[in-house]
């Protein structure tokens, strides 16, 4: 593999990490058109997505030490949404998986709320392996819908669909800042 081949696995590794919506929409587009190993890069970046979602999740373990987040998690509204959350962990995951914004909220809360690691763990790569599947079939069915015309601008089409999710990431992160 030359060095650039090198490069488009490391991005999509470590993207998960800056944004993974734009991550899995990226590698969706550089695995199904040619640019990288299909197989290798489905495989990168699920292990980019586990990894991201796995340091979520131990920081919510973690912030259990803090005399702060004891008192917060001893509430009964938060007490409640925790019997709910961990109850309905599998649908909890699915969704958080598939609606932007809610995965690090709530990942971080499976792990204030002490959700088994193992089932956690296992939910959160099964519902990741959904997620870059149909983005992959999603790309692949584009370019076999549309042919080659799709090949000279999905390259733009990707970087345009990446920079829109970073911007709206941003702006409501701005907003919330205010």
């Amino acid at each position: 593999m030359l060095g650039s081949d090198w490069a488009i696995y490391l991005a999509a590794l470590l993207g998960p990490f800056v944004q993974e919506d734009a991550a899995v929409l990226a590698a969706a587009s550089a695995g199904t058109m040619g640019h990288a190993n299909p197989v290798l890069m489905f495989a990168v970046t699920l292990v980019g997505l586990a990894a991201s979602d796995v340091w979520k999740y131990w920081a919510g373990r973690l912030a259990h030490r803090s005399r702060r987040a004891s008192k917060w998690v001893a509430d009964p509204r938060v007490e409640a949404a925790r019997e709910r959350v961990l109850k309905r962990l599998g649908v909890t995951l699915l969704v958080a998986r598939f609606v932007p914004g809610t995965r690090m909220p709530l990942y971080f809360a499976c792990g204030v709320f002490k959700a088994p690691f193992l089932k956690f763990f296992a939910l959160m790569v099964a519902t990741g392996a959904l997620y870059i599947a149909l983005a992959f079939a999603l790309f692949a069915t584009l370019g076999r819908v549309v042919g080659e015309q799709v090949r000279a601008y999905a390259p733009f089409i990707v970087i345009a669909l990446v920079a829109t999710l970073l911007g709206v990431s941003w702006l409501r992160a701005r907003r919330k800042a205010r």
